[in-house]
């Protein structure tokens, strides 16, 4: 797995072009902005947002310190998210940054989402109630798991975190696309001679 990554991201030189390097661009325009505003807080204070956050929610000083990850690793999701955005954005070093944000987003729903039990998505419909979808035509409740209703503010979900993991993983196994800086600094794949075999 390790040597897929590495190959992947220092070795594959593939630029999609036409409407997929459109489709590319897009995403990592759109992509890379949102989550660079969404680690614009974070970037201001690296070693310590998730614990100054803590301490903003009501939580004793003490107990933040001690329940947050250590500093270093909040420096590391500042930097995914607020650089690493702006990467994106600009399709520089798309795959590795591609990959710091996927692992970024797995963290997040795997250690502040899914233990409280957040749900993927959260209806504002009706505080604590199901979601019941197509009710008109098929009455489907969906699974706490999947949709939970709630308006109440503190009530999360791993939705967004979900969407930019998805975003992340195809700029990872795509690339960054043919509209890029990383097409520009780095240029095409050498193509190589043809044999008696192709």
């Amino acid at each position: 797995m390790i040597g897929f990554l590495f190959r992947l991201v220092f070795v594959s030189r593939q630029y999609p072009g036409g409407g997929p390097a459109v489709a590319l661009l897009f995403v990592r325009v759109i992509f890379g902005i949102g989550i660079a505003l969404h680690g614009v807080g974070k970037i201001e204070s690296p070693t310590d947002w998730l614990t100054n956050a803590m301490i903003a929610g009501g939580v004793a000083a003490e107990d933040a310190a001690a329940k947050s990850p250590p500093p270093a690793a909040q420096a590391l999701a500042a930097y995914s998210e607020f650089v690493g955005g702006l990467m994106l954005a600009a399709g520089l070093f798309t795959r590795l940054h591609g990959i710091l944000l996927a692992g970024t987003m797995v963290v997040a729903i795997g250690t502040a989402h899914v233990p409280q039990g957040d749900p993927f998505y959260r209806s504002h419909d009706e505080l604590n109630a199901p979601v019941v979808v197509l009710k008109d035509v098929v009455n489907v409740t969906l699974p706490e798991w999947l949709a939970k209703g709630g308006a109440d503010a503190g009530a999360g979900k791993w939705e967004p975190a979900g969407m930019y993991l998805a975003a992340a993983g195809l700029l990872v196994l795509m690339g960054p696309g043919l509209l890029s800086a990383d097409r520009l600094l780095f240029g095409p794949a050498k193509s190589r001679p043809k044999t008696d075999r192709d």
